[in-house]
Order: structure tokens, then C-alpha cells, then sequence
């Protein structure tokens, strides 16, 4: 009878491993390259099959009908270092603290304090300080302290005291991928959703359901909204203050998303994948609220980009084979450009710069078509066309000067001779906003002041890169700034776009600390386009 027991304990603690293994989590929206969906991407740690469930809310706040959706999984090997070790022993030993494990779950601290001492015991006797798994394990019971992974240890115990064999495969993490698309959504409606594995399901979150137009139809063309952008974020204490205030933003709603221009996590692919982990848990409360648009930085081309094409799902077209590196979108009086700029910087990815920049010319040319109905185009990438050299700063150096003299060649005529309104960009650690520009010059509007461009004439260029970031403040503003530059600030924080209609444009720029405008600016044109013929030089 106590055999029996033994094995209905084991099965009763693999079902609370494994659900812990299937509890979804770093859940967060996006918008799909069609209108009117919205796509949840989420993650366990054992392959099932994933469901997500939605459903409208009515003016009283209650859902309707809930509709269900089977989604898509996709397998990602997080981390391969090739290192694991093994120990061989009898298995009926692994039961011990199995069952000690079993009472000391209820009770957090002690369980943490328990394994810390085995496991540092082992690491102690058995792990060679210089073998690669070392750095694993002192980040797993270091760090762990923040969430250690209960479920994991157990499920390592449990398979050994079966096998005999305990093994530490810290060469290979595996996570699942899922991914579900909610259809037919209304522009004016709120949802609420869910997401599950095998009945272990997520929390209930809340998404507005506005998204992309189709690129001919300008129903909502004149609706205001506002999108939250930044760039370089990552998970640090730098980052804490900008992620709250995000936090205050999804849950009041007033935003209708996010664009996230890259240098995202610091880095997505560190610690074998666990800070991309980390990150995306972080965000959790702010993502899978509001959709969380996405384009690589440099902090994200590691591994041909695996971490960031495998976490982020943006929307598909014929030319970007579903890497998220370039896409647009219609949003209102707006057509947003999202595209890779460090392509441009390595002859390895040649081949793939050439194919976006085809792209790139095509889809300014289609916005162009439709600039009466809307006339805002916007470009968003990485890194800066502009941006004031601190020439005191090595790194400013190569941020404002020598990158810049690799981009501009290939990208601002193009810009410029496509009429694109403004340029929002990250990259340098700090927030300037610059004037229309051309060429280096400043290209008067029919009336400029510190705060106002009316009908200009060249492309706006703001760049909006310390969200957070993992140096601190080390693109210190430059004591010397260029005639063009009409703003410049160290402090941490993000920008609002507001789209307000066919002929105005509100930007702001929050600092995170005290969360007040620092810096705004009106964009107003009487007209869809410049004319870049009418320019002399």
C-alpha cells in the first residue's frame, strides 16, 4: 500500500510541475498584418496544446459569449552550450526529496533555503569552477531569489528518481512558443481575453479593439489616438521608473499602443535566454494589454536574431518573410514605417538590406498614392540620421557621426523625396528633438518656432532612446549642438505621438522620474505632401 502512495505522490507532484511548466507566461498582443485582428503570443515550458478565449465586454462590463481559439506552437531552443553533467545513483533515492520537497512547498522560504543548500552543496563537490555551468547555477540560485524555478528543480528530481541518472542539462532550454489570432474585432469595442494550456489558464486581460486599417479603407481616418514610443528599455533599475508609469498607461487605456524602437531587453539572448525571460515577464502587465509593436536594435541581431524573431511576431509581408525586421501599418491619417537599420552596417547581411530596401521603396510609394486620404507618413527605425555629436564621448562619436555617414547615403533622399513627415528613432542614450532637416541644413517651415512647425518643408527628426537602457546616462547631451537641434535632455523617459487629425501632429516627450512633458512640439500642414521640387540648394 505504501508502494501505491509512493507512486500516487510522484504523479501528484509531476501534474504540479508540469502545470507549472504549462502555466502561460510572458503573454503579450500585437497587431497582425491584417485589420481587425489582434494576435497573443505566449510561452510554456512543455509542448501542449495552446487555446485563448475572447470575448467582447458590454457597456454594463460584463463579456459575452466567449469565443474560442485553438492557436500554434512553435519549439525554441533558448540556449545550446553543449555542457551538462551527470550523476548516477539509485533512483529510489530521489524520492526523499521529493516527499521533503512536497511539505516544504507550501512554505516559500524554506523551500528556497533548502535547495539553495543542496544544490551548493552539489556545485561545491561535483561542478569544476571552470566549466560553463558553474555561471548557471550561480545565476539560478542568486537570481532564483527573484523566482526561482520550483517546478523545474522538482521535474529534474522526479525524471531522475525514474531514470537513475540525474542530469543537469543547462546546455539546452526549451520553450513553446504560442501564438493565437482574435478575429473580427470591432474598432470601437474593449475585450477582454485569456490564454491556456491543457486548462491551466492565464489571468484575464483587457485590449482595445482598434487596429490597423486596410490600406484603402479610411473609415476612422480622422479618430484621434495615442501610441506610446521609446527605445532602449532593458531590465534593470534604470528601466523600473519608465515600466511603472507603462504600467499607469495600459491599465488607464488612454493609449492605443506601443512602439518599441529597439534595444530591448540588454539582451534578449544573455544568461541563456533568461534575460529575454526576464524581460518579457516584466512587461507582462503593460504588453498584454496594450499592443506591443516591435523593430530590432543592435542589442537584438545576436545569433542572426534568433531571440528577437522567435518572442516577436509582427505583421507578414511578401518581402520580410516573417522576421519582423521591416513592415508599415495604417493607423488613422497615418502610414507607419517600421524597418531594420542594422542591416545597412554588415556586409553579411547585404543581401537582406538590398530586399528591404526594395521594399522600403515600393511601400513609400504606395503611401504616396494615398496621401490625400492620408497624409502623414512616418518612419521608425533604431538608429539616428541625426542625432548632436558630444565630440567629448567616444560613443557619441560613432552614434552621431560615423553610423549616420553609413545611413544617409542609402536613406535621406529616399525620405525626403517621399515627402516623409518625421523620423522617430533611439539608439543614443539620451532625448533630442531637431528640426525639419535636409542635408545637415535646417529647412525653414512657412513658420517655425521652438515648439511649432507649420507646413514644413523636410523630414522632422526626434530620437527617443532612454527609456531605460542598461549604461546609464552614457550619451551625456552634447555641449555643442547642432544649429538644428531645438531640445536636448538626459533624462529617462518616452514619447507620445498624438494623432490628431488629417493636419495635426502632437509629440511629447514624459520624463520617467516625475512623470511631466519635458519637451512638445505641434506638427500642422495645410497640405498632404511637401514638395521636395521646390527645394534650392
Amino acid at each position: 500500500m505504501s508502494g501505491v502512495k509512493s507512486i500516487l505522490l510522484m504523479i501528484f507532484c509531476y501534474v504540479e510541475v508540469n502545470g507549472g511548466y504549462l502555466y502561460p507566461e510572458q503573454i503579450h498582443i500585437s497587431w497582425t498584418e491584417n485589420s481587425n485582428e489582434m494576435r497573443a503570443t505566449w510561452v510554456t515550458y512543455l509542448e501542449s496544446q495552446p487555446i485563448a478565449a475572447y470575448s467582447s465586454i458590454s457597456l454594463k462590463g460584463s463579456s459575452q459569449d466567449w469565443t474560442f481559439v485553438v492557436g500554434e506552437t512553435k519549439p525554441f531552443l533558448e540556449s545550446n552550450t553543449g555542457d551538462s553533467i551527470k550523476l548516477h545513483y539509485f533512483g529510489i533515492i530521489g524520492i526523499v526529496p521529493v516527499i521533503i520537497y512536497f511539505f516544504l512547498w507550501f512554505h516559500y522560504n524554506l523551500a528556497l533555503l533548502f535547495w539553495s543548500f543542496i544544490f551548493s552543496a552539489i556545485y561545491t563537490h561535483l561542478i569544476p569552477t571552470e566549466n560553463k555551468i558553474a555561471e548557471e547555477f550561480i545565476y539560478i540560485f542568486n537570481e532564483g531569489l527573484y523566482g526561482i524555478d520550483f517546478y523545474g528543480i522538482l521535474n529534474i528530481v522526479i525524471d531522475a528518481t525514474l531514470s537513475g541518472e540525474l542530469n543537469f542539462g543547462f546546455g539546452e532550454r526549451y520553450q513553446y512558443v504560442h501564438t493565437a489570432v482574435f478575429y473580427d474585432l470591432s474598432p470601437d469595442t474593449w475585450y477582454e481575453y485569456k490564454v491556456g494550456n491543457l486548462g491551466f489558464w492565464s489571468k484575464k486581460y483587457v485590449f482595445y479593439g482598434r487596429t490597423p486599417d486596410s490600406e484603402n479603407n479610411f473609415e476612422d481616418v480622422n479618430d484621434p489616438y495615442t501610441m506610446i514610443i521609446f527605445g532602449d528599455l532593458g531590465t534593470g533599475p534604470i528601466a523600473q521608473p519608465t515600466k511603472k508609469l507603462l504600467e499607469k498607461e495600459a491599465l488607464e487605456g488612454n493609449s492605443l499602443g506601443i512602439f518599441h524602437l529597439g534595444d530591448i531587453a540588454y539582451n534578449l539572448d544573455k544568461k541563456n535566454g533568461k534575460i529575454g525571460d526576464e524581460y518579457l515577464n516584466m512587461i507582462e502587465p503593460i504588453a498584454a494589454s496594450l499592443p506591443y509593436m516591435t523593430v530590432p536594435g543592435n542589442h537584438e541581431k545576436f545569433y542572426n536574431y534568433t531571440q528577437y524573431k522567435s518572442r516577436f511576431y509582427m505583421p507578414v509581408n511578401n518581402k520580410n518573410q516573417g522576421t519582423g525586421y521591416f513592415y508599415s501599418l495604417n493607423l488613422g491619417p497615418i502610414h507607419f514605417i517600421f524597418h531594420n537599420t542594422n542591416l545597412y552596417f554588415d556586409e553579411s547581411t547585404k543581401i537582406e538590406a538590398e530586399i528591404q530596401l526594395k521594399w522600403l521603396i515600393n511601400d513609400l510609394n504606395k503611401a504616396n498614392r494615398n496621401r490625400k486620404k492620408r497624409p502623414w507618413i512616418i518612419v521608425m527605425s533604431h538608429h539616428p540620421l541625426y542625432c548632436s555629436q558630444n565630440w567629448f564621448e567616444e560613443g557619441s562619436q560613432e552614434d552621431c557621426g560615423s553610423e549616420p555617414a553609413v545611413l544617409k547615403p542609402i536613406l535621406e533622399d529616399l525620405f525626403y523625396s517621399n515627402s516623409v513627415d518625421l523620423l522617430l528613432q533611439a539608439h543614443v542614450h539620451n532625448y533630442e528633438r531637431a528640426a525639419a532637416i535636409y542635408k545637415n541644413k535646417t529647412i525653414p517651415s512657412e513658420l517655425d518656432n521652438h515648439h511649432w512647425h507649420i507646413n514644413p518643408k523636410a523630414p522632422i527628426y526626434i530620437v527617443s532612446g532612454n527609456a531605460g537602457n542598461h549604461y546609464g546616462r552614457n550619451d551625456p547631451k552634447s555641449a555643442t549642438p547642432q544649429p538644428w537641434s531645438r531640445f536636448l535632455s538626459d533624462d529617462y523617459g518616452f514619447g507620445r505621438l498624438k494623432a490628431i487629425n488629417n493636419t495635426h501632429l502632437y509629440w511629447e516627450q514624459v520624463s520617467a522620474l516625475t512623470n511631466k512633458e519635458i519637451d512638445y512640439a505641434w506638427i500642422v500642414k495645410k497640405h498632404p505632401r511637401y514638395d521636395p521640387s521646390l527645394l534650392e540648394f
